[in-house]
């Protein structure tokens, strides 16, 4: 949920942090790759698996179709939304 004109600068901040690393791109040198670094990688994996354990604690009192219909009306939802901001 960053502009454009703050990417560069949370890329830095990530960088120092030695959570990513950038890449010149091959064919085109406007353009720049941002990679994960192993210390990024292991970080977002643990901050991923957290996200699992939550999830899975708030929906657990939801019944497979209860889930199922849950998930189909936030698809839908966000369909929506995607053509409301194009």
């Amino acid at each position: 949920m960053l502009t454009s004109g703050s990417i560069t600068t949370a890329v830095q901040r990530l960088e120092k942090k030695g959570l990513v690393y950038r890449q010149k791109g091959l064919s085109d040198g406007r353009v720049v790759n941002v990679h994960l670094t192993d210390s990024g990688t292991e970080l977002i994996s643990k901050a991923f698996k957290k996200h699992s354990e939550n999830l899975e604690k708030l929906f657990e009192d939801f019944s497979e179709t209860e889930k199922e219909q849950f998930a189909l009306l936030n698809r839908k939802l966000g369909f929506k939304a995607s053509k409301l901001t194009n």
